[in-house]
């Protein structure tokens, strides 16, 4: 898969600061995850598995990409991984 410029996704998140006006955005690259790890975490975040009363756990978001719990485990955990270390980056500028 060839990446442009066209190609790369990115959020902005906000790090916390007492007063909200001095809040600098932070710009998360979406590219620096493999298309199925970005596949795996939109699905987990849509289906719920990321809300504070989980909506559908690990086995069943499984089943939905017929992998094994484990496989699909280690997928959102390298993803994790790679977007928080990109927010933790720019909190530390």
């Amino acid at each position: 898969m060839t990446e442009t410029d066209d190609d790369r996704r990115s959020v902005e998140l906000s790090e916390p600061s007492v007063d909200p006006l001095d809040q600098e955005p932070i710009e998360i690259d979406l590219s620096s995850l493999t298309a199925r790890q970005l596949v795996t975490f939109s699905r987990a975040l849509e289906r719920g598995y990321y809300d504070r009363n989980r909506e559908i756990g690990l086995s069943e978001l499984a089943a939905e990409f017929e992998v094994s719990k484990s496989a699909l485990s280690q997928r959102l955990a390298r993803a994790e991984e790679k977007l928080m270390r990109q927010v933790l980056d720019g909190i530390e500028g």
